[in-house]
C-alpha cells in the first residue's frame, strides 16, 4: 500500500507547477510593463484560458488607498464599467489584521469578463481571512493559495482554489517587509479548478486500487479539496466520510 500511496502522491504533486505557470507568466507580464490595459490584460490572459490549463478566471486587484477611492471608481466607470464601485466581500470576518483598514484591493480586471461581472469592485481585503493571505504573498514575495470559492463565485466546486501573486514597482528580492509593502502594486490573482489537471495525471497513471484525498487547511482546519475514487477511476461525488465508510 504505502508503494502505491507513493506513486499516487507523487502523480498529484507533478501538477503543481503546470498549474501555477499560467499565474507566474501573468505576474512576470505585469512585472515587465509600466502599465498593463484592460485590453492587454485580456488578450495575454486569453492564451491560458484557451488552452485549458484549469484556470477558471484570472483577476487584477490594484492597491486602492481610501483618499484615492472616488477618483478609482469614476476611472473605472470612464472606461465602461457601467455602476463600478468597490464593495465589500459579503459576510465579512471581523477584525481587519495586516495591512491598514485604509487600502482596498478591488477587483479591478477580469477575464473572461462574461459571466464575471458581479466580481468587478469586489474588495477581497475586506475579507480578514483573505486579507492575511494578501499580505503573507506580499511580505515573503511568493505565491499564496487558499480554499475560498464560495465567496469569489457562487455554486462553484471546493476542488477550486484562489491563487495571489504580487506585483510591485520595484523587484528587489532583499527588501524587508515593510520596502514591500510599500511598493506593492497590486496582485494578479487566478482561481484553479484543481480537478481537471490532476484528474488527468491520475487517468494516464497505472491502475492503482488506492483512492486519493487531497486536504488543504484553511483557518486552520482541513478540508477536502479533490477526491478520487479509484473503484470508478472518476472523481467522488460523495463526502469524504462516506468514501471511508464504504472502502
Amino acid at each position: 500500500f504505502q508503494e502505491r500511496a507513493q506513486a499516487r502522491e507523487i502523480v498529484i504533486s507533478s501538477i503543481w507547477p503546470e498549474l501555477i505557470l499560467p499565474l507566474k507568466s501573468v505576474q512576470s507580464f505585469y512585472i515587465a510593463s509600466t502599465s498593463v490595459s484592460r485590453d492587454e490584460f485580456s488578450v495575454f490572459t486569453r492564451t491560458f484560458l484557451e488552452r485549458q490549463h484549469g484556470v477558471d478566471f484570472f483577476a487584477w486587484l490594484p492597491v486602492v488607498f481610501d483618499v484615492v477611492l472616488p477618483f478609482h471608481e469614476s476611472h473605472g466607470r470612464a472606461m465602461g464599467l457601467e455602476g463600478y464601485q468597490v464593495r465589500p466581500v459579503p459576510h465579512v470576518a471581523s477584525g481587519m489584521d495586516g495591512f491598514p483598514p485604509a487600502i482596498s484591493f478591488p477587483v479591478f480586471y477580469v477575464e473572461p469578463m462574461r459571466g464575471e461581472e458581479e466580481l468587478l469592485g469586489l474588495d477581497l481585503a475586506s475579507d480578514n481571512s483573505i486579507r492575511k493571505v494578501l499580505q503573507e504573498a506580499c511580505d515573503q514575495d511568493r505565491l499564496t493559495a487558499r480554499i475560498d470559492p464560495c465567496r469569489l463565485q457562487s455554486g462553484a466546486c471546493s476542488n477550486r482554489i484562489c491563487i495571489a501573486a504580487p506585483v510591485y514597482s520595484r523587484a528587489d528580492g532583499t527588501a524587508s517587509p515593510a520596502a514591500r509593502r510599500n511598493s506593492l502594486m497590486g496582485y494578479v490573482l487566478a482561481v484553479v479548478d484543481v480537478s481537471a489537471p490532476i484528474t488527468r495525471a491520475i487517468s494516464f497513471s497505472p491502475r492503482q486500487s488506492v483512492d486519493a484525498v487531497l486536504d488543504v487547511v484553511v483557518d486552520g482546519e482541513p478540508k477536502p479539496l479533490f477526491v478520487w475514487f479509484a473503484r470508478t477511476r472518476s472523481l467522488q461525488t460523495k463526502t469524504v466520510d462516506h468514501l471511508l465508510n464504504d472502502s
